[in-house]
């Protein structure tokens, strides 16, 4: 047997008209546009956040690869090499040599790139005076840890470290083996060229986003770091050792075919309400939007339905008295309906 609705009262026949009409189905519409929009919008907040590390990556990698290329320049000089490995017997033939060329060279860069600091050549000639650029090794040069890690690597690739002084790691430096030219091959000579971390600092803090950011090396240890509770100053920090709280969300961004930070990646902690501060308005709009569409309708099927209700139990009224003989006209407004 078919469900009858004779037996309803009329005006919970029109509330069940409103309620499966026009309620529900404005729910379920407006979860769906709401559920669609922050989504998406969820997402394009995502792409944007990973499209800044990316930037802060790339102008990384570009300042990097400026510093290494000057130490091909200095690499490839044969005249550099051939008078930082000439043995002198006079102290005044090297000032000479010094003057003429070395003191140029070595302050000919700087001005130029914004991101390269103190350029200094360690060489193991006694013959040479260590002065403003030129170093000679001596016990406590040797001494230092990247000193060992260069003297350890056969190659002369260059190295990407992080060196200081007074056992606080304070920049990054570019470091390689100058022997390039088997003719000036005599002595160790060590090129160590400093990068300026204002420089740096500005490219990792120009993200303008609530977190923190992460430069890993190849060992997944921070170099460098915009989270101030992370102390790196004396040794670097495996990133796994970074304790997030659980509403932060991680991105990661690795170099990928670069000779010079292979390897190396950039890993970001931004809060949640990071990415969802831009779904808050459209939320807002929605649920209001939603409020206006339920109750607009509401108030003119109130409005609508209460014209034909309350006549229609007047008539009904009037319908008892007539059963008890009761024959009153309806006192009523003429309408046309």
């Amino acid at each position: 047997m078919r469900p009858s609705l004779n037996n309803i009262r009329l005006r919970d026949k029109m509330l069940v008209i409103y309620f499966l009409c026009v309620f529900v189905p404005i729910l379920i519409i407006s979860f769906i546009f709401y559920d669609m929009t922050t989504n998406n919008m969820k997402n394009q907040r995502m792409d944007d956040i990973t499209l800044a590390i990316e930037q802060v990556k790339n102008e990384f990698a570009k300042e990097v690869e400026g510093t290494m290329e000057i130490s091909a320049l200095f690499y490839t000089d044969h005249i550099l090499n051939e008078i930082i490995d000439t043995e002198y017997t006079l102290p005044v033939t090297y000032i000479g040599a010094y003057d003429s060329y070395l003191r140029r060279i070595l302050n000919a860069y700087s001005p130029v790139y914004i991101s390269v600091g103190e350029i200094t050549i360690y060489v193991d000639n006694p013959t040479l005076l260590s002065s403003g650029g030129v170093i000679v090794i001596d016990d406590k040069v040797k001494e230092k840890e990247w000193y060992q890690q260069v003297v350890n690597n056969r190659l002369s690739l260059p190295m990407i470290v992080r060196t200081g002084t007074d056992q606080t790691l304070k920049t990054f430096s570019i470091i390689r083996r100058m022997d390039s030219f088997y003719s000036t091959n005599n002595y160790l000579k060590i090129l160590k060229i400093d990068m300026k971390m204002p420089s740096i600092g500005q490219i990792f803090n120009n993200l303008n986003l609530q977190g923190n950011v992460y430069l890993l090396n190849t060992k997944g240890e921070i170099e460098y770091t915009t989270d101030p509770n992370v102390n790196i100053r004396q040794s670097s920090v495996p990133f796994a050792t970074v304790t997030a709280s659980d509403d932060m969300i991680k991105f990661n961004t690795t170099y990928k075919m670069s000779n010079d930070l292979n390897g190396w990646s950039i890993a970001a902690m931004i809060p949640n309400e990071e990415v969802f501060k831009e779904v808050r308005p459209s939320r807002n709009f929605i649920i209001l939007g939603t409020l206006l569409n339920i109750l607009l309708p509401t108030c003119i099927i109130v409005w609508v339905t209460r014209s034909l209700n309350v006549r229609i139990i007047r008539i009904l009224k009037h319908m008892k008295k007539v059963k008890n003989q009761q024959f009153d006209t309806v006192k009523d407004d003429q309408s046309r309906d």
